[in-house]
């Protein structure tokens, strides 16, 4: 036990106190950068995840304008069938009985009648506008 007291009782040099000091700043500077690389992993984690959320954003996008194209085609094909299908009812209500099957046909095509509508039609033609 005396060997401990003596050790303890020694003074502390200015040399050891010195390099107390360093080994304290050490681990302090060591506790920093180990800080430091789990916020820089957790960064690069949420950059990452931005970066998912951005490409998911633009393949959405790149969906959305499709279908908003498809659409607009889509309109523009029912007005030209709009316009196709006020000439042909023009057409037969101002003819004669003289191709008036074949104005029926491209009539029911337009507006997609089923074949017993179709043959309700050619049945009740004397019916329509008066025709005979």
């Amino acid at each position: 036990m005396s060997a401990v007291k003596a050790i303890l009782n020694k003074p502390v040099a200015d040399e050891e106190v010195k390099l107390l000091h360093f080994i304290q700043e050490q681990a302090r500077r060591d506790a920093e950068i180990s800080l430091a690389r789990r916020k820089c992993i957790e960064l690069e984690e949420t950059i990452s995840d931005y970066h998912e959320r951005e490409e998911k954003l633009i393949e959405q996008s790149t969906v959305l304008k499709e279908e908003i194209r498809r659409l607009e085609r889509s309109r523009s094909r029912e007005t030209a069938n709009l316009e196709y299908l006020k000439n042909i009812i023009l057409h037969y209500m101002c003819s004669a009985n003289v191709g008036k099957d074949h104005m029926i046909n491209a009539i029911a095509t337009v507006l997609h009648f089923s074949p017993h509508e179709v043959q309700l039609i050619k049945q009740n033609q004397s019916s329509w506008w008066g025709t005979t």
